[in-house]
């Protein structure tokens, strides 16, 4: 079974961290995983978007039209990537800074969340990827082990020791978010 995921946001938002850590730990012996990054045209604080698709089988194009599950961090992503769910997928967005006016597609869940206020209240900025895949990993479904997830996580932030500790507690508070969400 095939399951593709598409991440967009500006620069600084986490999202190519969190899709190469997502990649490196779905890349197991019965699990074949795929990232494709993509960059808007600006230098920093610009377009940064990625494809992940996540299948026990072959994968084709990882870039994929509309997919499984759509997380849209800023306004301008939603504006247009909004409509690239697809239909019974899920769409998570940043409800700390997307207000939508619109609604999208009945056939989709719509799923707000206050990601970038929750960041703030953690009171560091670097974390936000972490919440991120603790959002995703929180998804019933999604991942098959998320503890692989975890793991896999905190081995490629090692490098800063001393976001260790907040990492961890970004993970599980960005799991318990997407938690509380479906267990509604």
């Amino acid at each position: 079974m095939e399951k593709s995921i598409f991440l967009a946001g500006s620069g600084g938002h986490g999202i190519q961290v969190a899709g190469k850590i997502l990649v490196t730990a779905e890349n197991t012996d019965t699990q074949n995983a795929t990232y494709s990054p993509r960059y808007g045209v600006e230098k920093r604080g610009g377009l940064s978007s990625c494809y992940i698709v996540l299948s026990s089988g072959k994968i084709g194009n990882p870039r994929k039209d509309r997919s499984d599950i759509v997380v849209l961090m800023e306004p301008k992503c939603y504006a247009q990537f909004k409509d690239s769910v697809k239909e019974g997928g899920c769409l998570i967005i940043n409800s700390s800074l997307i207000r939508p006016e619109d609604e999208t597609a009945d056939s989709i869940r719509r799923i707000p969340l206050p990601i970038s206020d929750t960041v703030a209240e953690l009171g560091n900025p670097k974390v936000i990827s972490t919440v991120l895949i603790g959002i995703l990993a929180g998804i019933p479904g999604l991942f098959e082990d998320t503890e692989r997830i975890k793991d896999s996580m905190l081995s490629l932030l090692a490098k800063k020791p001393e976001l260790l500790e907040l990492n961890k507690k970004a993970y599980e508070i960005g799991k318990d978010l997407a938690a509380e969400y479906f267990n509604r």
